[in-house]
């Protein structure tokens, strides 16, 4: 039988999956700067999180109140750093590229894990970390990758995500197991507001002004990383951190179902064959954790 982190840990790649669709179809479609999307996607997503607490009769300004303002503000330091990532990746690389890279993501979870729970780094561990880069470095062609400053940037936003997930989830699962999701999902959205208003105070830029087209998908982007947010914290506090983060690798299946549905993206055998090691990398990391 399947555990309730498990689950809620599925629900949420799911809701990711969904919104991700909906970003890159944005980027596609409208021109639209970085930062005014992640002013009005942060917008959306603290109105659909407000929404939620409503619905469920159980929203008031106590979810503003925690004992833990500096985990909260370490992890809404790493949320924005993720969020960044994840526009820059999602906006460049083909959609199931954009998943093999996040894929990372368990492994470093597994080596943060043995680093702040100072577990023993046996020679196994080693391997499979040194086999989940390996597959990274095949489901991009290493060998043959031509040196385009937008391609790195984007490759290396995607290792970001990875890397700004797993510290999410370690920092939720060292020090706020018993906070409101809400209230850490309310805290992460808004330091992203704030980093983002004050970039275009600094920078002096417009802000992008959607039209009724646009605005609803940002709306749907939103409520769709907003119901990830909670069921992601969830997943963390009620379940394993080796256990609920292998199952990010279902994305897979629906970056490649959108990406040839929507975007007419066919992967290459290489990130075919990148994506399979890393899931058996991930796989039997699990087997071992257990």
């Amino acid at each position: 039988m399947y555990s309730n982190g498990f689950i809620l840990s599925f629900i949420a790649y799911l809701s990711f999956s969904f919104m991700d669709v909906i970003n890159k179809f944005i980027f596609a479609t409208v021109s639209i700067d970085f930062f005014s999307y992640m002013l009005w996607l942060d917008l959306a997503i603290i109105f659909a999180l407000i929404m939620f607490g409503i619905a469920n009769h159980n929203f008031s300004l106590q979810f503003f109140k925690t004992n833990n303002y500096k985990p909260i503000l370490l992890r809404s330091v790493i949320s924005v750093g993720n969020t960044l990532c994840s526009l820059v990746a999602i906006s460049h690389l083909p959609f199931h590229l954009f998943y093999i890279l996040a894929f990372m993501q368990p492994i470093i979870a597994s080596c943060l894990s043995i680093i702040f729970n100072m577990e023993r780094l046996k020679m196994g561990k080693i391997l499979l970390i040194i086999l989940g880069f390996v597959g990274v470095l095949v489901s991009i062609k290493i060998w043959d990758f031509n040196s385009n400053h937008i391609a790195i940037f984007a490759i290396a936003a995607g290792l970001g995500i990875a890397l700004t997930g797993a510290l999410s989830g370690i920092v939720v699962k060292k020090y706020m197991v018993t906070d409101n999701a809400i209230t850490i999902a309310i805290y992460n959205i808004l330091l992203s507001i704030l980093v983002a208003c004050g970039y275009f105070i600094i920078s002096t830029k417009h802000i992008f002004i959607p039209n009724l087209h646009v605005a609803t998908m940002i709306l749907g982007a939103g409520t769709a990383c907003a119901a990830g947010i909670v069921f992601f914290m969830k997943s963390y506090q009620t379940g394993e951190v080796q256990t609920i983060s292998q199952l990010q690798y279902t994305q897979i299946i629906w970056g490649t179902f959108f990406g040839y549905l929507i975007f007419h993206e066919i992967p290459s055998l290489y990130s075919v064959l990148g994506a399979v090691i890393i899931i058996v990398v991930n796989t039997l990391n699990l087997k071992t954790e257990q």
